[in-house]
Order: structure tokens, then C-alpha cells, then sequence
């Protein structure tokens, strides 16, 4: 009979060897959509649904592949899953798009995620082109990702003088000047003021003039600092999307800084990459993903400078201890505190590493491993060691101190760290750090016979974050 649905026994085959219920698959979607601002509410109905034939819309089937591919630990498609619209060619085109968004040059490629930093909405194509790279956030040693670099081209014999566009004019150090000062604007200017406010910039920077003296020709030394530069900036675009919960658009920066990495032959910005990916895969709940990366970038040790390597051990630390290991962890722990302890002071620099940073990455590795009161001491380290330009990091960390805190039950302190939050909060666009700050309001209606928390709270609902709007 037409019209008929038709059980889907393929999906329940994969839930029952995945041993989930309808109610952990609809909240892993979820989990997994919200990673890139999309705000599912799946529960278990909707997945009684899918059972019994329905199609739900794309992109959800893509997610429930990727999300059964995570638990069972292979791969799994959409067609596995029996998801896709009979007639229907919505999930097909996203494949394409996705094809083609694979084989794009840089350039096309920076267009396309810069609008999809600024909106969420925009970001169709870019959320395919993410899940097609990392839908489990694998990165064996010295992958390559199938992101072409335009070839330079020489400009046409017809071309001279200032009428020479800026695709065929020769790109030479003043160029190269002009994007390493920009990083160092950006970088300052993300640390003191948090991602909002540079990440529009930033990602039309990528997308426009550097993107132009990618295709532009170059003497090869020149052209090497370039794509380093160039992929210094996407690590940073990067950052400031996972930042402002763009997780999608985060992973495909992060990938292509990784990929012009291999391109420049540069391990140091490689690791660097792949290290972000491991932060972002903890901050999402996906630990042995986050280990593996850390461990993937712990492969180039010996390839980086002591400092940097400080920098991806404290990383590889955290995740043995998600994974429970706690002996490796402190190990890991120590060889960095060693090596931070004979290292020069740093000069400010992408992946730069400090006691600061240490202190809070250590804090991290206790938390995991159920050591609250030395998480508690160490991020109040963390904090009195921070330099007091990196105001967006401070704030941070004081929030996931103050939350520490009331986990232990010391409410007065949690109130007063508070406090501090809310001094840089008006200051700092941050998505994360309006989320950690909507949560300690939530948390804290739980004491409405406090007085310092109704101070507190009075005071939170009168101050406006910077950058929200835009967020």
C-alpha cells in the first residue's frame, strides 16, 4: 500500500549492537548537533519514530551515522542507517557538497568558513565538509586532508604597473610583514577581549587579502612563511570558533591549519593544530578522541621547542587522565613542569606556554582524575599567575574555579570568585565564558536564602557581555 512506512530493522540492528537505547541515541544527536549550534530535542519518541519508518530531516541522519560510528567504534553511513527520505535528494546533494567543498582551493574554502564564523545559518556546506573530515576526530601521524593549495600562477605578460590585480602581483617579505603583524594584532586582541571581537575580522582577513597572496606567485622562501602564517591565522580562526561554539567551523579551521602545516613542512604548527582538535574533543565530552590527538601530536617531541613541547604535553596529560590513567598522567605532568622549569621565559606567540597555562592544564588533569581540592589550588595559581593581558583566559579560568568551589560546597568563595568573573565580563566576548556565567545563575537559584547570592545575582542581571549580540 502506498504510503506504507516500513520498519527500520537496520537501525535497530546497529542500536542493539551499540547496546543503546532509543533515549542515548536521541541524546547523543543532540550532544553532537549542539557541538555545532544546531539545538536538537530529540528524546526517545522521536526514535520510536525513526523505528517505525520515519525520515527524519537532514542533517540528522548524517549524525546518527556519526554518533553510531563513535560507539561501535567503525564505521558506519547514512545508507547503513536507512534514515534517508525515500525521493528525496537532500542528503545526496550534502554529499556533494561536501565532495566539492573537499577539492576546493584554499581560497573558495576561506570564503565559505569565514561567513560561516560570522553565521551559524550560512554554514551548511561547511558543517558537510566538517563531518566528511572528522566524524570521530580520527588523526593518525602525518595524515593529509584532500585540501588543495592553489598553484602560484605568473602574472599575464600584459600586465604591468599598479593595473596588475592583486592575484597576479608578486608577493614578497612586505606581504609577509603585513600577515605576521596582523597575527600578533589579532592574538593580543582575542587574549585581552575574547574571540567576538576578532573573529569577524580574522576570518575575512583569511578569506579576502590572504587568501589573494596564496594564488599570488612567491619566491619559495617567502611562500613557505606564508602558508605557516597563513595557517599561525587559521589555527587562531579556530580557536575563536570553538570559543564562540562554532564547533563545525572550529574542526575545519583547525584542519586546514594542519593542512598548510604539511604543505610548509612544519611540525611545530602541526602539532599545534592537532592539539587544538584535542582541547576541543575534551571540551566535548569525546576523551579517547581528545588522548588520541594529544598523542598524535606528542609523535613530534623531539621536533619542537622545549616550551612547545610543554605545550602538548600538559595536552597528552589531560588525556590519560580522561582515559583514567593516572600514572601516565602525572608523568606526563612532570616531564613538562622539568622542562617549563629550564626554559627561557616565553614571548607572546601563538601556542606560547607559561605557568599560567601549566597551572591550569594541571588543575584539568586532578579534576578528571577526582582530585577537586587540588584542582581548586591549582587554578587559583593559575589565576594569580596569569599575565594580566590574557583577560578572556582569566575569566575562564575563574569560572571553572567559582564552579569548583560550589561543587565543594564553599559558597561564600564561589560567590566572591565570582564576583571577579563579572569585573572582566562586561569586557570580554566570549560564548564560553556566557555559558559558564548563564550556568552559575542557574546553579545558584539553588540558594536563594544567601545573601551574597543574591548580591551576586543582582549584579549578573545588570551587566550586558560584550559581543553578545553578534555571538
Amino acid at each position: 500500500m502506498t504510503g506504507t512506512r516500513v520498519p527500520n530493522q537496520q537501525l535497530r540492528a546497529l542500536l542493539a549492537e551499540a547496546r543503546w537505547s532509543g533515549e542515548q541515541l536521541a541524546r547523543a544527536v543532540n550532544r553532537a548537533g549542539a557541538s555545532d549550534g544546531r539545538h536538537f530535542r530529540y528524546d526517545r519518541t522521536a526514535v520510536a519514530h525513526w523505528l517505525s519508518g520515519s525520515h527524519p530531516a537532514a542533517p540528522v541522519p548524517a549524525l546518527v551515522a556519526e554518533v553510531l560510528s563513535r560507539a561501535l567504534g567503525r564505521p558506519v553511513t547514512v545508507a547503513d542507517t536507512r534514515l534517508e527520505r525515500p525521493g528525496r535528494r537532500e542528503a545526496a546533494a550534502e554529499r556533494a557538497a561536501a565532495d566539492r567543498a573537499a577539492a576546493e582551493p584554499v581560497g573558495e574554502l576561506l570564503a565559505r568558513l569565514a561567513e560561516a564564523a560570522v553565521d551559524p545559518r550560512a554554514a551548511g556546506p561547511v558543517y558537510s565538509l566538517a563531518r566528511r573530515l572528522v566524524p570521530a576526530y580520527p588523526a593518525p601521524p602525518g595524515s593529509r586532508l584532500p585540501l588543495p593549495l592553489p598553484a602560484p600562477s605568473a602574472p599575464p605578460e600584459s600586465a604591468s604597473g599598479p593595473a596588475r590585480s592583486l592575484l597576479t602581483a608578486r608577493v614578497g617579505a612586505a606581504q609577509l610583514r603585513l600577515a605576521q603583524d596582523l597575527l600578533a594584532v589579532l592574538l593580543a586582541a582575542e587574549e585581552s577581549l575574547g574571540a567576538d571581537h576578532c573573529r569577524p575580522a580574522l576570518t575575512a582577513l583569511l578569506a579576502t587579502v590572504v587568501a589573494d597572496w596564496l594564488r599570488a606567485p612567491a619566491a619559495p622562501a617567502v611562500r613557505r612563511e606564508l602558508l605557516l602564517c597563513t595557517g599561525r591565522l587559521a589555527y587562531l580562526a579556530g580557536f575563536c570558533c570553538f570559543d564562540g561554539q562554532r564547533q563545525g567551523t572550529a574542526q575545519a579551521y583547525y584542519h586546514l591549519a594542519g593542512e598548510l602545516a604539511a604543505e610548509a613542512a612544519d611540525p611545530q604548527l602541526h602539532a599545534t593544530a592537532l592539539r587544538g582538535l584535542s582541547v576541543q574533543a575534551h571540551y566535548l565530552g569525546r576523551r579517547r578522541h581528545a588522548r588520541e590527538l594529544a598523542d598524535a601530536a606528542g609523535a613530534r617531541l623531539t621536533l619542537l621547542t622545549h616550551r612547545q613541547q610543554c605545550f602538548v604535553l600538559g595536552q597528552q596529560a589531560l588525556g590519560a587522565a580522561d582515559c583514567g590513567d593516572r600514572a601516565a598522567a602525572f608523568g606526563l605532568l612532570g616531564r613538562a613542569q622539568r622542562l617549563l622549569e629550564r626554559t627561557p621565559e616565553p614571548s607572546p606567540g601563538l601556542a606560547d606556554y607559561h605557568w599560567a597555562a601549566y597551572a591550569h592544564q594541571e588543575a584539568e588533569v586532578l579534576a578528571a582524575l577526582g582530585d577537586t581540592e587540588g584542582a581548586i589550588h591549582s587554578l587559583t595559581r593559575s589565576v594569580r599567575e596569569r599575565p594580566p593581558g590574557e583577560r578572556r583566559a582569566r575569566a575562564v579560568t575563574n569560572a571553572r574555579l567559582a564552579g569548583l568551589l560550589l561543587d565543594r560546597g564553599r559558597l561564600d568563595r564561589a560567590c566572591a570568585t565570582w564576583h571577579t568573573v563579572l569585573d572582566d565580563y562586561p569586557l570580554v566576548g566570549s560564548a564560553r565564558l556566557r555559558t559558564a556565567v548563564a550556568a552559575m545563575r542557574t546553579r545558584l537559584h539553588a540558594h536563594p536564602d544567601s545573601s551574597a547570592v543574591r548580591t551576586l545575582l543582582a549584579r549578573a542581571a545588570a551587566l550586558a557581555p560584550t559581543g553578545a549580540a553578534g555571538a
